[in-house]
């Protein structure tokens, strides 16, 4: 009956509204873990959720959906943040604006060489096909709200190596536009997390509010048995010293990357005397 369906939409409305607002006050305590794929974020995600104040969810466990109110204040009343890594929301940020609006966002960076050469090597095993020919479509699709100029671009027919480069150029533009929306800078290297994962680790953690913790540098204890999409273990512990930046581009291939990704990468502090000592070092 019409009188019924008015009634229903009224009560929906009304459930939205109450939804809305709670995860408003509420967003103070989530932390969201943005940033490119192949960048380290799951290894960002596993050291922030070993530390004993901070809980959550990786995208393949949540499904890419946000926490609801109730989830962030279950953990809110034990004590606890509330941590997604939510790295294929990047291009959705209307929606983090209206939903959470006070939440602490961590950006994950990784030079571009590494991260695109990475994209090309992690084998999709059910599909046969490399990250960029199964996602990277898909992924340009994503930051289309926040970048509709990527419509400009006739990806169908653009190499591998250039949709990756397109990824890693967009969402590295979109920490400036998160800025702007109010949402403070709190970029972690990957290559200095790997350096000086404590340091790095401490810098992460001052803005967000918990203090220092050093579990964060045992995830491997607080995440043993657990294996992530993109093949990272919980059991394999972390990698002090190890070299962050490895790459197998040929020189086309690098000269693609520096004419789509130069302008950020010199944003992000990826110098080119910088990446010419690190191409030395890997080589």
């Amino acid at each position: 009956m019409p009188g019924e369906e008015t009634a229903v939409k009224v009560m929906g409305g009304f459930k939205r509204r109450v939804s809305l607002t709670l995860t408003r006050i509420l967003s103070r305590n989530v932390i969201f873990i943005l940033g490119c794929q192949r960048s380290g974020t799951t290894l960002c995600y596993m050291m922030l959720t070993s530390h004993p104040r901070i809980t959550g969810l990786n995208e393949d466990e949540s499904g890419n959906r946000y926490p609801t109110w109730r989830q962030i204040l279950k953990n809110t009343l034990g004590g606890q943040r509330t941590c997604y890594k939510l790295i294929v929301k990047v291009g959705d940020l209307k929606n983090i604006q209206t939903w959470f609006p006070q939440a602490k966002i961590v950006w994950m960076i990784r030079h571009p060489y590494s991260v695109i050469s990475s994209m090309k090597s992690l084998l999709i095993k059910e599909e046969g096909k490399n990250w960029i020919d199964g996602y990277g479509i898909r992924e340009l699709d994503r930051l289309k709200p926040l970048f509709p100029e990527i419509n400009q671009l006739d990806v169908e027919h653009l190499d591998n190596v250039s949709k990756g480069a397109y990824v890693w150029n967009y969402k590295a533009i979109a920490i400036a536009d998160y800025a702007k929306a109010g949402y403070k800078e709190n970029i972690l290297r990957y290559e200095e997390l790997l350096k000086e994962p404590e340091c790095a680790m401490k810098n992460v953690l001052r803005p967000i509010g918990v203090g220092w913790s050093p579990e964060v540098l045992r995830h491997e204890k607080h995440h043993a048995g657990k294996r992530y999409d993109g093949g990272t273990s919980g059991d394999k512990p972390l990698e002090i010293n190890r070299s962050a930046f490895t790459h197998d581009l040929n020189p086309d291939e690098i000269q693609k990357i520096n004419a789509i990704c130069h302008t950020e990468m010199m944003k992000l502090g990826y110098t080119v005397e910088e990446t010419k000592a690190l191409c030395k070092k890997s080589a």
